[in-house]
């Protein structure tokens, strides 16, 4: 399998969900539900937190069309520009289906012009790790607190093999990963690509192509997890892809 010239991958710019979520973390209630939780998961008081949680923080989107925050907005315009000044123009830019990837890019090209001559691809095997019935909730804990036999479960799954019900695994997402290569190898060899994608799936691609095991991924996911516009590059040195910078932030606040 031919490789590109190089390949820039970008997670898409802070969404209403990233946004949310911090804010819930902050917020005494979720604080208070976070202490019962590890008290005790199966008393009434945590599951009438849970519910109280779950009610005060619900999205008003599914997954799939949450947008970008003004914030998230700034972050793109300035990858963009910043980003024009360190690699070529791509001649293919793959972006994941969901709504906030497709805002990223629609920014990105605002401050960097010559993106919009480049031939893009909408992939949904680049999609991001699919949480199932859990994006009901909203919320891991909150999820274990209706459903504890699954808290059980993915411990003794572990968190990289565990699957929620209707949803994906890790190893599920890095096994389209690899997928999404093989399928556009023919097409992609010595160009240069852009990937606008999600955090599991940029690990998955590092992951991958670093040849990390199931250890190395979590512990780099724990460590590092990729940015809100974080932007990590390959370059092919002698047919191969090299690793230049890992999670690379281009923007300020």
């Amino acid at each position: 399998m031919e490789n590109p010239c190089s390949v820039t991958l970008v997670r898409h710019a802070e969404s209403e969900y990233n946004a949310l979520r911090a804010k819930k973390e902050a917020d005494p209630l979720y604080k208070e539900f976070q202490h019962a939780y590890e008290t005790d998961i199966f008393s009434q008081e945590t599951r009438t937190l849970a519910q109280k949680v779950k009610e005060k923080f619900a999205m008003s989107t599914g997954d799939y069309n949450t947008r970008l925050t003004e914030k998230g907005i700034r972050q793109a315009k300035m990858t963009g520009e910043k980003l024009s000044q360190q690699i070529p123009c791509p001649d293919f830019i793959f972006i994941s289906p969901y709504y906030r990837t497709k805002e990223t890019l629609l920014h990105m090209s605002s401050t960097w012009t010559e993106l919009q001559k480049s031939l893009t691809i909408t992939e949904e095997l680049i999609r991001e790790h699919e949480y199932g019935v859990g994006v009901l909730y909203n919320d891991w804990r909150v999820f274990q607190t209706f459903h504890p036999e699954q808290k059980e479960y993915r411990e003794l799954a572990t968190p990289y093999w565990y699957r929620y019900p209707q949803g994906e695994s890790i190893p599920d997402v890095r096994q389209r990963i690899e997928i999404f290569k093989n399928k556009y190898s023919s097409i992609y060899a010595e160009k240069n690509v852009l990937i606008i994608s999600h955090h599991r799936t940029i690990l998955s691609f590092v992951a991958n192509q670093e040849e990390m095991s199931s250890e190395g991924l979590m512990l780099l996911d724990k460590s590092q997890p990729p940015i809100s516009c974080g932007v990590t590059d390959y370059k092919n040195t002698k047919g191969k892809l090299k690793l230049l910078h890992y999670n690379k932030k281009l923007w300020t606040e």
